[in-house]
């Protein structure tokens, strides 16, 4: 009975302690494997929901791709059969015409003549031109490449060079741009000691640099003459000192039957020698329409006038027009003037009234500049 007792108490949850009658509550056992079930469940679930979301992109990334190689090829087809189409009209049109397709230098032009007007033919060509076509005589178009630094200038050191540009929007041409020239390495077989020339790109030459020929650096009545420096680091070149000119006398110098245009290079001694100066204007280039005159035994660079035709021939030479270049009229004169001066002194000196002018006027500077001229 007491066994009976125990496992009653026991399934009701009260068990009697020792000294008490009724003892407290059993907690109940918790069964943990449904709980286990259902985490794994989602965890489960969570993961294949994963794995579906990747694959639906890789498939529709698939299909992304498969629509464009579509339509790539469809539009690729649909350019074939035009250019096909474009092709057979112009043979067909060449063979009604009698006209050959030409092939040469690998261009091909296909030419489709009028009826015996001025009209420019049309041209196909098959090797395009980034910087535009060439244009005949007639103003036609041509399968020849333009070359766009054929008429670009750039200033001394720097070359032409075609540069590409980014194309939004066709036409587009390729653009000249002035860059600095690579210079080649050189090796000359002799040594400068006042260093050497450079052409007019600014690259070294083999010819030497005579440190007293710019501009002339003495005052007048010194001459330059190159001096030696003490060289501590290569490269060391001569600088140009100034002498006085001693009382020499050239006369005794022999003559030389050499004719310089730019006149004879001077000596140490002051005297000139039996050689010629060089032309000021071979090392310098002028820019278009410009070309290099000596004046004043230096170069400079003046606009270039187109020869007229006059039939008047002047003495004192032509007038010149505002552009600088000579016009059909003929100077005055140096006689004309000193003649119009002389006829003003004698008319003032006839008038006892003006005498007093006539003096005031001869002391003026203006006077004075006319005399020594005439």
């Amino acid at each position: 009975m007491r066994n009976k007792r125990m496992e009653n108490l026991t399934t009701t949850g009260k068990i009697a302690g020792k000294g008490d009658r009724g003892g407290p509550l059993l907690k109940r056992a918790v069964n943990w494997k449904p709980i286990v079930i259902i985490i794994i469940t989602i965890i489960l679930i969570k993961f294949c929901d994963v794995n579906n979301n990747n694959k639906k992109k890789k498939k529709k990334k698939k299909k992304k791709k498969k629509k464009k190689k579509k339509r790539l090829q469809k539009r690729d087809s649909i350019a074939k059969k035009r250019d096909n189409i474009e092709k057979k009209r112009d043979n067909r049109q060449a063979k009604r015409d009698g006209i050959e397709t030409i092939t040469k230098n690998e261009v091909v032009c296909l030419l489709v003549c009028g009826d015996g007007d001025d009209d420019c033919p049309q041209l196909k060509c098959a090797k395009p031109c980034r910087s535009g076509f060439r244009q005949d005589s007639k103003g036609c178009q041509t399968c020849k490449c333009v070359d766009p630094c054929e008429d670009k200038v750039c200033r001394a050191g720097l070359v032409c060079k075609r540069k590409n540009v980014i194309c939004k929007k066709e036409p587009c041409y390729d653009l000249a741009t002035c860059v600095k020239k690579d210079c080649p390495q050189i090796k000359c077989s002799r040594f400068c000691k006042s260093g050497y020339r450079k052409d007019f790109f600014g690259c070294q030459t083999c010819s030497c640099v005579d440190p007293c020929e710019d501009n002339n650096p003495c005052p007048s009545g010194q001459i330059c003459m190159p001096k030696k420096v003490q060289c501590f680091a290569a490269p060391c070149y001569d600088v140009p000192e100034c002498f006085p000119i001693l009382a020499a006398n050239c006369s005794n110098n022999a003559m030389c039957r050499m004719y310089c245009e730019f006149g004879f290079v001077v000596g140490p001694d002051g005297c000139d020698i039996c050689k010629c100066k060089m032309d000021p204007c071979a090392v310098v280039k002028c820019r278009a329409g410009h070309v290099c005159e000596v004046v004043n035994n230096s170069a400079q660079c003046v606009k270039k006038c187109s020869d007229i035709m006059c039939m008047l021939y002047c003495e004192y030479g032509f007038q010149t027009g505002s552009d600088g270049c000579p016009i059909c009229k003929c100077n005055l004169g140096q006689i004309c003037f000193c003649f119009f001066w002389s006829s003003l002194l004698t008319s003032l000196t006839t008038s006892p009234s003006l005498a007093k002018f006539r003096a005031d006027l001869k002391t003026h500077l203006f006077s004075k500049f006319i005399e020594e001229r005439c």
